[in-house]
Formats: structure tokens, C-alpha cells, sequence
């Protein structure tokens, strides 16, 4: 199995044309080894590679768009990641392909609920910032 290290500087190739080539080549590595780049994405989130597993979870899309699996661990190190809108397009790309996915549901819920907080504590410092302003004035 390559690892990501391996393929890395492959894949930041600024050469277009060898770039090109590579990555139909790899597309026929992940064709046979989904279930293990998947693995080695797991993995690298385990161990806080957030940038490394996204790019193995695009390999594996790239090949198969439709990938459950990958659509929902990506979104999950996405929302790691602090990135909530891009997970959530991740969510509903898996659900449009499967409804009833439980896994997804899930944590859809969760990054919504994460944005919400976000935008919640955001609201709250914005408004503490504008109350504090405007009994200096008052003063």
C-alpha cells in the first residue's frame, strides 16, 4: 500500500501534464484499494492528519462519486477541521445518494448544531461588544 507520503509530492506536482498523467494512474490504484485508502484515511484523522486523510478521501470519490463511506468520514474531517459548511455539503451529498443513512443524519445534526453554537457565541460577543459601547456613551 503507498502511503500518502509517497504520493504527496505526485500530487503537488506544479507540471500539469505529468500531474494529469499521475492521476489517472491513481485513479486505477483506488479502483482496487478503496477499502484500504479508506483505512489509511481513518488513520490519519486518528492521528490528527486532517489534510492528508481529505486527500485520500478524494481519491477515493474521484473514482467512486458515490462512495458513502467516503462521503461521510470526509464530512466528519471536515467538521474536525472547523470547516462546518464544507462537511455539510459532504452530509448531503451522501444523502441524496442514500436518504435513510443514518450516518449521516447524524452528523448533519451535529454540524448544524455546531454552526449554530458558533454563530450563537458570535451574536453574543457582538452584542456584549455593542452594549459596552453604548454605556460608554451614556455615561
Amino acid at each position: 500500500m503507498m502511503s500518502i507520503q509517497i504520493l504527496q509530492p505526485l500530487l503537488d506536482n506544479s507540471d500539469v501534464k505529468n500531474s494529469f498523467i499521475i492521476r489517472n494512474v491513481l485513479s486505477d490504484i483506488v479502483d482496487v484499494n478503496s477499502d484500504q485508502l479508506l483505512t489509511e484515511a481513518f488513520e490519519c484523522v486518528e492521528d490528527g492528519n486532517y489534510a492528508d486523510a481529505l486527500k485520500l478521501y478524494n481519491l477515493v470519490l474521484r473514482h467512486d462519486p458515490a462512495n458513502i463511506r467516503a462521503l461521510v468520514d470526509k464530512g466528519v474531517t471536515l467538521q474536525n477541521m472547523g470547516r462546518i459548511k464544507s462537511a455539510l455539503v459532504s452530509y448531503d451529498e451522501a444523502l441524496s445518494i442514500s436518504p435513510d443513512n443514518i450516518d449521516a443524519w447524524i452528523n448533519k445534526g451535529a454540524a448544524l448544531h455546531s454552526d449554530l453554537a458558533n454563530i450563537s457565541k458570535q451574536t453574543a460577543q457582538d452584542l456584549l461588544k455593542s452594549i459596552k459601547k453604548n454605556k460608554s456613551k451614556i455615561q
